[in-house]
């Protein structure tokens, strides 16, 4: 299940979203999705307080790390 697959689930269900994302160092962010930019390589998801986070950045998703996310 791919991180889009699992945000867009996210989304329909109206659940919280906790995302860790890779910002020049991590970054924590919480929120609703309310929407998602262009599905192509700057595909990015909105959340309720005004975030825009780019999906490719993202390392985790409810705790749920992308695999092969390293930090070694």
């Amino acid at each position: 299940q791919s991180f889009l697959h699992m945000l867009q689930t996210l989304k329909e269900e109206n659940k919280k979203v906790f995302l860790l994302y890779d910002e020049q160092g991590l970054t924590r962010a919480e929120g609703f999705i309310t929407a998602f930019m262009p599905v192509d390589e700057r595909a990015a998801v909105m959340l309720d307080n005004g975030m825009t986070i780019p999906v490719r950045s993202i390392v985790a998703v409810n705790g749920i790390f992308l695999s092969d996310y390293s930090t070694c």
